[in-house]
């Protein structure tokens, strides 16, 4: 099974894990430094606060997401274009029969 994530389709869970952590801002607005670990349960988020001296710690489990079955809606679309085709034909046969009367 592939995990959605930020429109990309990963593999594996550790491979989400691994993208989220990099997906991760290393410094905010307020001057607060961040650095993402990916872990076998999830992410650890570190904030450390410059002006307090202060470092906190989260760990966050992101959302498994699944993928989109791209392949089905693919073969679905296929099917209904040959149905376009068959009916544009079968309707030109029509015509022309209809026209030599």
């Amino acid at each position: 099974m592939s995990y959605l994530f930020k429109d990309r389709c990963l593999s594996t869970t550790t491979d989400l894990y691994t993208f989220v952590s990099a997906d991760c801002p290393a410094l905010l607005s307020n001057g607060s430094t961040v650095s993402c670990v990916p872990t076998a349960t999830g992410v650890d988020v570190t904030y450390f606060d410059p002006f307090n001296a202060v470092t906190t710690t989260h760990s966050i489990t992101p959302s498994l997401i699944t993928c989109p079955d791209l392949i089905g809606d693919a073969v679905t679309l296929g099917w209904q274009v040959v149905l376009v085709l068959i009916t544009a034909w079968a309707f030109r046969i029509l015509y022309k029969v209809a026209a030599n009367r």
